[in-house]
């Protein structure tokens, strides 16, 4: 809990007899490394907490937000072969153990794999590693379109007026009704809400499928999901 990371990390190396089989101490470590920018040493102790093999009987959300940290590690130390594999294998645990409304870290693996393409040595691996990326985007936007379609339906939903009590006097209702009125003229000219995670995985989404040149069906698909024609 000590918010010097300096403070932080002399506390976690000094105690490491005490708190060495408890796996979540190599995460907070792992964290902490990173904070500090000793990031070789951020990823020792990720893989670590890997080598523990920590049973749990759900997917192992606190290793999947300590991956997230682990890539961009990896991307200060390593480069060619061993920053494929190390990030490859950081991707594919990430995905291993979130959850559907985990988008975030699903559009960091999104973004991830397209890093990976952009350093692939050949048309092969760049294709499907943005083929990779299209999925999870692809996957992100079918469940962030709910929370547009519950910000939608606010937006169409009666204005909710405050009412007045009959115990109110005159100067109450009035005040109230003028509130009403304001409440309807914000109305007229409120413009429609955007859900700005679902902006940001739609173009991601669209860059991607230009990117791929995804067939006519495909393209069908992504718009009959956006827009259900109710």
């Amino acid at each position: 809990n000590n918010k010097n990371t300096t403070r932080r990390i002399d506390f976690l190396e000094k105690n490491k007899t005490t708190y060495q089989a408890y796996g979540k101490y190599w995460l907070v470590l792992a964290e902490s490394y990173y904070d500090q920018k000793e990031y070789t040493k951020c990823i020792e102790a990720i893989e670590t907490y890997e080598s523990m093999h920590i049973d749990t009987f759900r997917k192992d959300h606190d290793l999947a937000k300590a991956l997230a940290i682990g890539i961009a590690a990896a991307g200060e130390v390593y480069n060619g072969y061993k920053y494929t594999t190390t990030v490859t294998h950081f991707l594919d645990l990430i995905l291993e153990n979130i959850e559907t409304e985990d988008w975030a870290l699903r559009y960091l693996a999104a973004q991830s794999y397209m890093d990976l393409s952009a350093k692939a040595n050949n048309q092969t691996d760049k294709k499907e590693y943005l083929q990779k990326a299209y999925d999870l985007a692809e996957e992100n936007v079918n469940y962030l379109i709910d929370e547009q379609y519950v910000k939608n339906d606010e937006y169409l939903a009666p204005v909710k007026k405050e009412e007045s009590k009959k115990t109110d006097t005159k100067a109450k209702k009035d005040e109230i009704k003028t509130y009403n009125k304001w409440l309807d003229e914000e109305r007229k000219i409120a413009l429609p809400p955007v859900y700005q995670p679902l902006v940001v995985n739609c173009d991601l989404l669209f860059g991607l499928a230009k990117e791929l040149n995804v067939s006519d069906s495909q393209k069908t698909k992504i718009n009959n999901m956006l827009h259900s024609g109710d």
